[in-house]
């Protein structure tokens, strides 16, 4: 879902564009959507015309069901609900992303709940493996992408489900699947609570991660597990602990017939390592990272590898956050002017792009290409861009550096939630 189409539209009518943009995504007559749902063309037809009269819950849920959305037209046709009686009552109505993200942090108690039984599930249905990798792949696709609230929504159900799969198991490997499988679950989890600044929870995501993944042997899922450890690190701003973890991870890459898992996992945590050492001013250890980075990325295909975005591109962005790390915004600058994260990345990872970029700009004077760069950052990922603490500073700087604030400032730091 295109959450660029969702701010500033009335969302009833951004509802019934994504009923009728899903169906033909793909390939659907109303009549054949119809069919799928249990509901004749007409009820279809309505649903697609924006207007006073929403379409039932009922029939919402039916379509989310027939174009596989989880959840999103139900999160839409809410809104709209919420728009339809503010209105009446003559409030402004709530932006869409702000919906989102109280659905976000509504949804976490669910979350923890699933966390904490997740090794000792319930009796309860397990889909076939190929079903459960499928659900695993579609959480990391929606933490990349930033749909967080779409996330928190499904992935409760997925964890307790994959804690049975695994509990379950009828032999070792079976079991080892289900863990592989559990473990990118977690990590799915992690980016929701780490973004949203829930950093216990984050915490205990991150020691389940680890007990899990040192059940099976795959030791490139122990990098992937290390590269999120990070955070941990980050969070108690432990710095040297944080170095240390990355570098012994290095270590621990194994020799493998597959050169490209070794170069992934090398990259990625010497990106990682990059930004660590940015952190605590240390430039050229920094630059040794970025570097090692590089030369693992040259034959790399910009990609996600268990749950982590890896290639050139990815790196590029890297190097724009170290030297933004370092304080050194015209080098931030100049490697950031002119050059876009291709489409194909993940919106998490583009949207970093520009929130780190938008603070260098401002340091070297360019107050309206800082903004604007925040202004892309929200069109890529609105609930990413939202809660990150960089963009409030940044657009606290941009408040005070301007002499009259313009409208569109104004509205975008309400947005942000900055005064």
């Amino acid at each position: 879902m295109n959450d660029e189409r969702s701010e500033g539209r009335p969302a009833a009518v951004h509802l019934a564009g994504e009923i009728r943009r899903l169906r033909l995504d793909v390939g659907l007559s109303q009549s054949e959507l119809a069919r799928r749902i249990g509901y004749t063309r007409n009820y279809v037809s309505m649903a697609e015309r924006s207007g006073r009269n929403l379409p039932s819950r009922e029939l919402v849920d039916a379509l989310d069901r027939g174009l596989a959305t989880g959840g999103q037209l139900r999160l839409l046709l809410e809104t709209a609900r919420q728009e339809q009686m503010a209105l009446r009552r003559g409030n402004r109505p709530q932006p869409v992303s702000q919906v989102r993200d109280d659905a976000v942090r509504a949804g976490v108690p669910a979350l923890r709940r699933a966390l904490a039984a997740c090794d000792v599930p319930d009796d309860g249905p397990v889909r076939p493996g190929h079903a459960l990798r499928l659900g695993v792949a579609q959480a990391t696709e929606q933490r990349l992408q930033a749909r967080y609230a779409q996330l928190v929504a499904e992935l409760p159900d997925l964890l307790v489900e994959l804690g049975r799969a695994r509990h379950s198991a009828a032999d070792e490997r079976k079991r080892g699947e289900a863990t592989e499988l559990l473990v990118l679950a977690y990590r799915a989890a992690d980016g929701l609570a780490f973004k949203y600044g829930y950093m216990d929870l984050s915490a205990q995501i991150i020691t389940a991660m680890r007990l899990a993944a040192s059940e099976v042997d795959r030791p490139f899922l122990d990098a992937a597990v290390a590269y999120v450890r990070t955070e941990v690190f980050l969070a108690t701003k432990d710095l040297g602990a944080a170095h240390r973890s990355l570098v012994d991870a290095v270590d621990h890459i194994p020799g493998s017939k597959s050169k490209l898992d070794s170069d992934v996992a090398l990259g990625s945590l010497a990106m990682r390592a990059a930004v660590v050492s940015a952190r605590d001013g240390k430039a050229e250890e920094a630059a040794d990272h970025i570097a090692a980075a590089y030369r693992a990325a040259e034959a790399v295909p910009e990609g996600v590898y268990l749950g982590t975005a890896f290639g050139p591109a990815s790196v590029r962005i890297h190097e724009v956050a170290v030297a933004q790390e370092l304080g050194d915004s015209p080098t931030a600058v100049q490697r950031g002017t002119g050059w876009h994260p291709p489409r194909e990345l993940p919106a998490e990872r583009r949207s970093h792009f520009y929130i780190d970029l938008a603070p260098a700009q401002l340091d070297v004077g360019r107050l309206d290409e800082a903004f604007a760069s925040l202004q892309l950052a929200k069109s890529v990922a609105p609930q990413h861009t939202r809660e990150h603490p960089r963009v409030k500073a940044t657009l606290k700087s941009l408040l005070r550096g301007q002499r009259t604030v313009s409208d569109e400032l104004s509205t975008f730091a309400a947005w942000a939630d900055v005064s």
